[in-house]
């Protein structure tokens, strides 16, 4: 058991001193888009092999010279399929069930999800993020 207690604080100290370890490169820049209703084909970029057949339609060669400087992620999946949800997802770090946001929001104090007859509505967030709550950036 100490052996095993002594490898493991070995194993910490060393990950610990690697990390803290100066290194001559700078940190990247990340650039993150996040844009409501835009397909992985509504852009000249190619993001696929084959490619839509309607591809030619856009002009986006400002996206395409970043694509081509940089690292391109092709199979990113949103946390929700409309924009609310997505959008505080990214903020949080947490899901929409963790922020209690499964449907865009728009008006103030209105669930905007529906009617639900014969079923007692969820207790969603309706109003967003509150300024107490921790974002990403903090």
């Amino acid at each position: 058991m100490k052996s095993m207690i002594f490898t493991i604080a070995n194993w910490l100290f060393i990950c610990s001193v690697a990390l803290a370890a100066p290194g001559d490169d700078p940190p990247p820049n990340i650039l993150f888009f996040i844009v409501d209703d835009l397909g992985w084909q509504d852009t000249s970029l190619r993001l696929h092999a084959q490619g839509p057949p309607h591809r030619d339609v856009y002009r986006t060669p400002q996206l395409e010279r970043l694509a081509a400087e940089g690292i391109t992620f092709t199979d990113a999946y949103a946390s929700s399929p409309v924009c609310t949800p997505t959008r505080t997802s990214v903020m949080t770090g947490r899901s929409p069930q963790q922020n209690q946001i499964s449907y865009w929001i728009l008006h103030k104090d209105r669930d905007t999800g529906g009617p639900r007859e014969g079923t007692t509505p969820p207790n969603w967030n309706v109003n967003g993020l509150q300024p107490d709550d921790v974002t990403l950036p903090r």
